[in-house]
């Protein structure tokens, strides 16, 4: 299956181009992005367990701690959330550079962003992630209020909601590129609706590595970005090849 093929490829193709050591610097942000998640959870942790005291209220206190107590873990479970969604609009700039880098690395192309560009794709991420966010929403009010409530498979909550996260991840990926090449907002949604498993499965591989402990920010992050970029110039070379067949017949 030339989906599974495709991201083999260029799985193994962005790990031997980090591994030359020319992109290490990008890891950095996604680092920092990491320790401050991890800060803001011990900061919160630490919150609630100074509001446990509370516990010892007479009458209420047994009541007050098994309200704190499940604060603190949706607390924990909304962080995770919000992380998952905003942390590409914080790498964005960095992401930026460092698609564009591995493209001119792998094609020999000069593309050079300034501000303005990097500007432009942050605005576009956010675009992305927000009416993502909505739609998202949107789908798991339907999935909950229909198919999950009429034929009880709330157990497969997890796995709907991993597909029309990742799809979004994965758009989000590939937009580096596409705003590069300067194809329009509508003609990149078409393309992400197009090549649906694309940004799915890149999507869905970010949001396991972001599961890695410490580091999967970082390492999610770098590899995914060269994931669709080497993946998308995969396709273009392939529909610029349609094309010339098509044109020969």
């Amino acid at each position: 299956m030339q989906l599974l093929r495709n991201h083999l490829q260029s799985l193994l193709q962005s790990i031997q181009l980090l591994s030359k050591g020319k992109f290490l610097i990008f890891f950095i942000p996604g680092i920092l992005v990491s320790f401050f998640f991890f800060l803001l959870v011990k900061i919160i942790h630490f919150i609630f367990g100074l509001l446990d005291y509370a516990g010892e209220i007479p009458w209420v206190g047994s009541s007050l701690r098994t309200g704190f107590a499940a604060m603190d873990t949706w607390s924990e479970v909304g962080l995770i959330y919000i992380l998952q969604f905003f942390i590409l609009t914080l790498l964005s700039p960095f992401n930026t550079l460092l698609s564009e880098r591995i493209e001119n690395e792998v094609t020999g192309s000069t593309f050079k962003s300034g501000w303005e560009q990097i500007i432009k794709d942050v605005i576009r991420m956010i675009g992305i992630l927000l009416i993502g966010f909505v739609i998202d929403i949107f789908l798991f009010i339907l999935w909950d209020l229909t198919l999950a409530n009429l034929f009880n498979l709330d157990s497969l909550t997890p796995v709907y909601l991993l597909i029309i996260n990742s799809f979004w991840f994965g758009f989000a990926f590939y937009d580096f590129s596409l705003e590069r090449h300067k194809i329009s907002s509508k003609n990149s949604y078409k393309f992400a609706l197009n090549k649906f498993g694309y940004m799915i499965l890149t999507g869905a591989l970010f949001t396991l590595l972001l599961r890695l402990p410490y580091f999967g920010v970082a390492i999610g992050s770098v590899l995914m970005t060269a994931v669709a970029t080497l993946n998308f110039l995969a396709l273009q070379k392939a529909s610029k090849r349609d094309c010339s067949d098509s044109l020969e017949e």
